[in-house]
């Protein structure tokens, strides 16, 4: 309770309407433990006409600086982690979330491409670094006298999107198509 009335306070002194002051006590509740942006700019990337930001590729700088920080810092923490808690967090529905959010953006890159030409391929390789990614934990978790089948099945498939990907890169040498991951159990 005093926790709450402190959090009015300090609102109140930055000048902050009822329907801002609402919407930020909605968000506390929701996540009561942001580390990766401030309150005030989650509700201005969520809620921009409740939250007017004069500067905002200032506020998307420093909120994408802290999501690559904080993803620098899971994967140096997950691959020190004992292989229960790694199949605990891959199973979990907080990451399960992540990983639909990355799909859906792609998808939402697609709908653009159609009239961005220079993020033309983008979706496509980071598609294909999804699948690269399924792919090696399917060959990794089959029964061995599978893998060499799969293997010579999927090589082919993996070679064609690489060259649709380094062809992309090609045609437009400046536009921003991602790293192309081909699977380490194929090499």
């Amino acid at each position: 309770m005093l926790n709450s009335v402190k959090n009015r306070i300090i609102m109140m002194k930055k000048g902050l309407n009822a329907k801002q002051e609402g919407n930020l006590m909605n968000l506390k509740k929701t996540l009561p433990e942001l580390s990766l942006a401030s309150y005030e700019d989650l509700a201005r990337l969520r809620d921009p006409e409740i939250f007017p930001y004069k500067n905002k590729s200032r506020l998307h700088n420093r909120v994408k600086e802290s999501i690559l920080k904080s993803f620098l810092e899971s994967a140096y923490a997950f691959q020190h982690l004992p292989s229960s808690d790694k199949r605990e967090i891959m199973t979990s529905h907080l990451f399960h979330n992540l990983m639909n959010n990355f799909i859906n953006s792609s998808k939402d890159v697609e709908k653009l491409q159609k009239s961005d030409e220079p993020e033309k391929y983008f979706a496509f390789v980071m598609y294909q670094n999804f699948f690269t990614i399924g792919i090696e934990g399917l060959i990794a978790t089959m029964p061995n006298e599978f893998r060499p089948h799969l293997e010579n099945e999927i090589k082919p498939i993996l070679l064609l999107m690489q060259s649709i990907a380094k062809y992309s890169k090609r045609q437009n040498p400046k536009s921003k198509v991602p790293h192309i991951i081909y699977p380490k159990v194929l090499s």
